[in-house]
């Protein structure tokens, strides 16, 4: 799975997911990691995006050294 990518969501928002989905902490923190692909993390995913979820993909990103 891609380790760059992920969805950020509050932690409030994490805790509904677990209580909608009935899944575990860890469940949650798979699929918005990309951990996972299964049907439930696609759900997860989706869900989080809908309630204001974040996604983020490092390998797109250009970081410069604003030190030099």
């Amino acid at each position: 799975m891609d380790m760059t990518k992920y969805i950020s969501v509050p932690n409030p928002i994490k805790r509904e997911i677990k209580a909608v989905f009935d899944c575990t902490r860890e469940m949650v923190w798979k699929a918005l990691n990309y951990q996972s692909d299964s049907d439930l993390a696609r759900r997860i995913r989706k869900f989080a995006v809908d309630k204001g979820g974040v996604e983020f993909d490092a390998s797109k990103q250009n970081f410069t050294n604003l030190n030099r």
